[in-house]
């Protein structure tokens, strides 16, 4: 019996519409951010501060 190994590799090109707000003024916040923001923006996560203007005024 043989195995074979599958590698699958894949790009989301669309946005989901998810928003990840984070304190862009806590070092800790921003720390987990840049650990994951990979991962979170692959997912089709956009990563925002809460001190964007938009987000302010909301």
């Amino acid at each position: 019996m043989s195995r074979h190994k599958i590698s699958v590799f894949f790009e989301m090109t669309e946005k989901n519409g998810h928003k990840l707000l984070f304190d862009g003024e806590c070092p800790f916040c921003r720390s987990i951010v840049e650990r994951w923001r990979g991962t979170l923006e692959c997912y089709g996560f956009e990563i925002v501060p809460l001190q964007t203007e938009w987000v302010r005024t909301r």
